[in-house]
């Protein structure tokens, strides 16, 4: 090679360099722009963990919401079966009542009758 270069002249020499300059220029540009690429990749790794991260609480806050939904539900729920349950309550109440004045009634009536068995007896 040495040999080589002592038989071309300035200008092919000067041509060659150049070249190698342009050929280092753009090697440099290439280097930047790779390491720009990587920095760019890094970046969008980031992201995607924090978008990952994001995603999985806010699936956390979409259960817990149906859970506090369900519960709300089960409450509401719960309290109109309390209420029903009541209802019922006050409505055995006054069936009780009810049959009590009637079992009374009866009695008086069982006890008139009996008034007027003796009275037919006795004549």
């Amino acid at each position: 090679m040495g040999h080589e270069l002592k038989n071309m002249s300035e200008e092919q020499l000067m041509e060659i360099f150049e070249k190698a300059k342009k050929l280092e220029d753009q090697n440099v540009d290439l280097e930047k722009q790779i390491d720009l690429v990587l920095s760019a990749k890094n970046n969008l790794e980031k992201i995607l963990n924090e978008e990952r991260k994001a995603t999985l609480l806010l699936k956390k806050q979409i259960e817990e919401s149906q859970n506090q939904e369900q519960e709300a539900t089960s409450n509401d729920e719960s309290e109109r079966l309390q209420k029903e349950l009541e209802a019922l309550r006050l409505e055995e109440k006054k069936f009780e009542e009810e049959m009590a004045h009637m079992q009374k009634m009866l009695n008086e009536e069982k006890g008139r009758a009996s008034e007027y068995e003796a009275q037919i007896r006795s004549l």
